[in-house]
């Protein structure tokens, strides 16, 4: 599909009241940080009802765990270390750190919030910062991960007082739809 291809899916799905889902994947071998960025853009662009976020994870018995083998990409010291594809790599990134992962996983809906258009997107971007500077430690034992879903409860409840479109609430798809079905 081309990124226009799904801006119109997506245009059109809104336009007769369907909400909408955008199932991300991150973590892709040959992924760089550029088309990370360009996939954080395009839902920051369309919107979606809900965003999902998963990493990359070669299952064995499947097509992708036998090529990764056989390139030699996949870390067989860390197996068996995460159970699945929302807890982190085992694949030996070119332009990403495991922590890079977890980092981009655990944010990924603030990417997208600084990125668009929203009023507070200044706002994540600088939570992004913040959190990006919390040590490597913190992220390698969920620690990190578990203040950012702690600080995002926080958050969300405070703009959905505020009545400020993000993605934790859904203020903007309640003002698009109902304005659609009037």
């Amino acid at each position: 599909m081309t990124n226009d291809q799904i801006e119109e899916a997506f245009t059109n799905a809104k336009r007769v009241g369907i909400r909408t889902w955008s199932y991300n994947m991150i973590g892709i071998p040959t992924e760089t940080k550029e088309e990370l960025l360009e996939t954080i853009k395009m839902n920051a662009k369309i919107r979606p009802y809900i965003i999902r976020c998963a990493i990359m994870y070669p299952y064995r018995g499947t097509d992708f765990y036998e090529k990764y083998i056989q390139e030699g990409i996949i870390d067989e010291s860390k197996e068996f270390k995460y159970k699945s594809h929302l807890e982190g790599t085992i694949l030996k990134l070119e332009h990403f750190t495991e922590v890079d992962i977890f980092k981009y996983k655990t944010m990924f809906k603030w990417y997208v919030d600084a990125y668009s258009d929203i009023e507070v997107a200044d706002f994540y971007k600088n939570m992004i910062r913040a959190f990006e500077k919390l040590s490597d430690s913190m992220w390698e034992t969920g620690e990190a991960q578990k203040l950012v879903k702690e600080v995002d409860g926080k958050i969300d409840n405070f703009f959905k007082q505020m009545k400020k479109e993000h993605y934790s609430s859904k203020i903007h798809i309640y003002k698009n739809f109902s304005s659609a079905n009037n």
